[in-house]
């Protein structure tokens, strides 16, 4: 499995998530946004989409899908410890750089290739703080298309400000802090662009107490189970139901993300499956 490393070498926030711009504004080397930095493949990525700039609002948009060598769907492990199928949506490129790259739909990107540039495609260009960056959105599952409000669906989680932190990792001598900064979000540094290589298979979780997370079965229903993998069934929990997080558990023998969780005061074990089946919500 591969880590979610940042995209650009230097690390250069200019503009945050809001609920009116649920994205972030990424600038690379230079605070002025006059230089055109690449934007590298963050892990194994395929082409799902292209949105080209005749397509009202979108301006020059790829989305890139989470996937392994061979482009099947595949889960990347984020900073925060869960293991997630994502799309990522950027936008803004010039045209001659879209030409250049010449993209194709399922194409496959590997890990650290350059594979999208910034721009100011649709924007003003004589105004600076409209000047050369990369619009990137966040979000979960394989998505082909953006909503009416330009935007992905489904955003990796709903307080905004955890949701670029708790998706990459900072490379070690690849990734470095930029001008603009990081906008005060933290990046843990890993030493390699595979979990294997990192020298442990564990990945890293979050505090194990009061997680202020619930697992909402928004697709499909969810059992919980007295211990992890092959536990007995406890109850499950319906569509439109949840449960808090009390810890999350890592990769465990079946391969999938497992999480404790709190069901009316009994604590039990469920499977996080959060491109199938569930979401993850404050």
């Amino acid at each position: 499995m591969e880590y979610a490393i940042f995209p650009m070498k230097t690390i250069s926030i200019s503009q945050g998530y809001s609920s009116s711009h649920k994205a972030f504004d990424c600038n690379g080397s230079s605070g002025d946004r006059t230089t055109k930095d690449y934007w590298y493949a963050p892990c194994t990525l395929k082409v799902l989409k292209l949105l080209d700039k005749e397509q009202s609002g979108y301006y020059n948009t790829i989305l890139f899908g989470t996937c392994d060598e061979k482009g099947n769907q595949a889960s990347v492990m984020c900073e925060d410890g869960i293991a997630r199928v994502l799309t990522f949506a950027c936008t803004h490129m010039d045209t001659v750089d879209w030409d250049t790259f010449n993209h194709k739909e399922n194409d496959i990107i590997p890990s650290g290739a350059a594979c999208y540039r910034e721009g100011f495609t649709g924007l003003n260009e004589t105004n600076p703080s409209h000047g050369n960056h990369v619009h990137m959105e966040v979000g979960l599952g394989w998505q082909y298309k953006k909503q009416s409000d330009h935007y992905l669906k489904d955003t990796l989680l709903s307080d905004g400000r955890t949701v670029i932190g708790n998706t990459f990792y900072q490379l070690k001598g690849f990734n470095s802090v930029g001008f603009q900064g990081t906008q005060g979000y933290t990046f843990k540094e890993v030493s390699s662009r595979k979990v294997e290589d990192s020298g442990s298979t564990t990945p890293t979780t979050p505090p194990s107490t009061n997680t202020n997370l619930k697992l909402v079965a928004t697709k499909q229903a969810f059992r919980i189970r007295s211990s992890v993998v092959s536990g007995s069934i406890i109850t499950t929990i319906a569509v439109g139901g949840s449960v808090p997080i009390t810890e999350f558990l890592g990769i465990q023998s079946d391969g999938y993300q497992w999480v404790k969780v709190n069901h009316n005061g009994t604590s039990g074990y469920s499977q996080l499956d959060t491109y199938n089946c569930y979401t993850i919500k404050k």
